[in-house]
């Protein structure tokens, strides 16, 4: 199978059918008429991913970030950058090509980011259907879990160990106790078109945790600090981008077995990209 057949492949798998000049998924690098040796799915295509994708002999890596620092992977911007010709360098001297895959799976009738973040936290089924302020026909299922936790420190702790995070940052009362559990993975705490919809949500569900990826201080922390200071059972926990959205990726070798046969394909860990002194 070539590049760009299995880019088709999974398009046609999704059920979602999106203009090209309106998706960031699109072929990031190398030749897409290559055949297919084996697949690496991840987060993000660094240095460090790729050095690792070719030491497993893999010749395709689908991302799900940008690879070239910027949303839409503009690269005019990096003629003369080390960075960019180090990787270059590294992908062209290994023959690997990369292409994204973001949009589609986000956008699936089962959002396949957020499915394996609960894959991960072991909450399949304990989702309750819930109406997004920004939708006035469709429930969104995969948004509030009615998941129960003696306290948000207990919460906390199966976080770390499931997910190998030393370090969880939280906001409000670490001893209230824990019944629905809203996941704003990636940039779903930012509301992205619609900043009010966490709170709206929050509020309306009755959601005790909103475990979240990007924020912006003055909107839903803000929000849950004013809550948690007036004695509400109201809490956050911030993941960052690639912990609370990197799961996604690891089962997405599942997704593909069906169309891909016999290829082999690996899921390589972008990992924490932080360290905490």
């Amino acid at each position: 199978m070539k590049v760009d057949e299995l880019f088709q492949k999974m398009i046609k798998k999704s059920g979602v059918d999106i203009p090209k000049n309106k998706t960031c998924d699109q072929f990031i690098f190398g030749d897409k008429t290559a055949e297919i040796k084996k697949i690496a799915t991840t987060f993000m295509a660094t240095d460090e991913v790729i050095e690792k994708a070719i030491a497993d002999n893999v010749n395709l890596i689908i991302t799900h970030e940008p690879t070239w620092y910027s949303s839409l992977d503009k690269t005019d911007w990096l003629t003369d950058d080390s960075n960019f010709k180090r990787k270059v360098d590294l992908l062209s001297e290994h023959h690997i090509a990369i292409f994204r895959w973001h949009d589609h799976m986000h956008m699936q009738s089962v959002d396949g980011i957020g499915d394996g973040f609960v894959k991960m936290m072991g909450w399949e089924g304990k989702d309750i259907p819930v109406k997004k302020p920004s939708q006035s026909i469709e429930d969104k299922p995969g948004l509030v879990y009615a998941v129960h936790y003696d306290t948000l420190a207990d919460l906390v702790a199966d976080i770390k160990q499931k997910l190998g995070m030393p370090t969880v940052r939280i906001l409000g009362n670490p001893n209230i106790t824990i019944d629905r559990i809203g996941l704003f993975y990636g940039g779903g705490s930012l509301g992205l078109q619609n900043e009010l919809e966490p709170m709206k949500l929050t509020r309306k569900y009755d959601i005790n945790v909103g475990i979240c990826g990007d924020i912006k201080e003055w909107t839903f922390p803000a929000y849950i600090r004013d809550a948690s200071y007036l004695g509400q059972k109201r809490s956050l926990i911030l993941l960052g981008h690639e912990r609370s959205e990197e799961y996604g990726m690891k089962f997405l070798p599942t997704w593909l077995k069906p169309i891909i046969g016999s290829i082999p394909v690996v899921f390589i860990d972008t990992r924490e990209p932080f360290q905490y002194l």
